[in-house]
């Protein structure tokens, strides 16, 4: 499903047009080999949980670029400098149509950025778990033994 898509900016992007993807869960933006690129973009996405993970993925060697993430509501949920790559998770906010504004002030350089549901690991999966010893049991490997009376 492709959502509605506006743009606004004082210049043309000219060959810098971006690229991006619009589905329920799934937006992905990219614009590639930008020299002097001010604009800005307004997306609304539709999101169906609470969270979002971001990747951003950038090298720009001149100017600056941001990301504004605002749930249903209106609340900023995400804001990051498009210069720093990684991948992070939003803030919580309520499910439905999020507003993403992508903003470009004289940014040379290339940037991709891909949102997705977040959907949190299950407990099961914990890298390190607690484990408690049977009372007086101080050795897994070599627990005390047991005998039986006759």
């Amino acid at each position: 499903m492709l959502a509605v898509c506006g743009a606004c900016g004082d210049k043309s992007v000219g060959p810098f047009t971006p690229e991006f993807v619009n589905n329920t869960d799934d937006f992905s933006f990219q614009v590639t080999k930008a020299r002097g690129l001010s604009s800005t973009y307004f997306f609304q996405w539709q999101i169906t949980v609470a969270q979002a993970g971001v990747s951003q993925t950038s090298s720009i060697s001149a100017g600056s670029g941001s990301i504004t993430l605002q749930d249903d509501n209106g609340a900023v949920v995400y804001t990051s400098d498009l210069a720093q790559s990684g991948d992070f998770v939003t803030n919580g906010g309520p499910a439905g149509n999020w507003t993403i504004r992508i903003t470009f002030t004289n940014m040379t350089g290339t940037v991709a950025v891909r949102l997705l549901k977040y959907v949190p690991p299950p407990p099961s999966l914990n890298p390190n778990p607690t484990i408690e010893l049977p009372r007086g049991t101080t050795d897994l490997v070599n627990p005390p033994l047991k005998l039986a009376r006759k």
